[in-house]
């Protein structure tokens, strides 16, 4: 595992345009629930959203999370656990709402 970790946040890493490419947009499309997930915090109402929506996409990245431990691939892992939290975040407020 720490073998894993390692290698995960490696500089030696082979860097090819398109792996930069995927790592960048791991981290946006990562983030792509966060303003949901901000306004839901700051107030607004949750009234439109699904719980079930937001669940599927929570189990969703669990296993993109399982498949990117497996795989080693850094963009997989970042994203799919971005979407994990953010996900998660906002079913949390649904259930607490």
């Amino acid at each position: 595992m720490t073998n894993f970790i390692k290698k995960l946040f490696s500089l030696d890493s082979h860097r090819h345009p398109i792996d930069m490419l995927a790592e960048i947009n791991s981290i946006i499309s990562g983030f792509a629930l966060y303003p949901q997930l901000i306004k839901i915090i700051m107030g607004s109402s949750i009234l439109g959203l699904s719980f079930i929506s937001f669940l599927i996409i929570s189990m969703n990245s669990v296993i993109w999370v399982v498949y990117g431990y497996h795989r080693k691939s850094k963009p997989l892992l970042i994203s799919s656990t971005l979407n994990f939290i953010s996900s998660s975040g906002v079913l949390l407020f649904i259930l607490l709402k």
